[in-house]
């Protein structure tokens, strides 16, 4: 129920486009929605909702080190494991598809739209 442009909502919310490497076949919106809105459905502002996400994709993605790791967005999602750019991407692929407007900033960390601004979205809990 957070109040966005239409512009905005397009391309921030709606677009499955987060990362040319991360974006694989787009088909990421319905499954991570079926494991997220629960969660979220709920909250009245985004910052509560990104906080949840944040907190439940820490807990069911693994940050790790190495080759072979999975970068595009569905296969982290089913493989539980990716590098931190593949973390960040699955995060904001994440909040938008539970409606929170995100992209990937300059420093290629998630962030979210306040409604005023954009935010560096919450950190979770346990990072390197």
């Amino acid at each position: 129920n957070w109040k966005l442009d239409e512009k905005a909502y397009q391309q921030f919310v709606l677009s499955p486009e987060v990362d040319l490497v991360a974006d694989g076949g787009l088909n990421w919106q319905r499954s991570l929605w079926e494991n997220f809105y629960p969660r979220i459905r709920r909250e009245q502002g985004p910052e509560a909702a990104a906080e949840i996400v944040a907190r439940f994709l820490r807990e069911s993605v693994t940050i790790a080190e190495g080759n072979g790791l999975p970068s595009e967005v569905a296969e982290i999602w089913k493989r539980e494991i990716t590098n931190e750019r593949g973390f960040e991407a699955v995060y904001v692929a994440a909040m938008r598809s539970v409606g929170v407007p995100s992209r990937l900033g300059s420093l290629g960390q998630a962030e979210f739209w306040t409604g005023s601004i954009w935010q560096v979205a919450p950190r979770p809990l346990v990072e390197r």
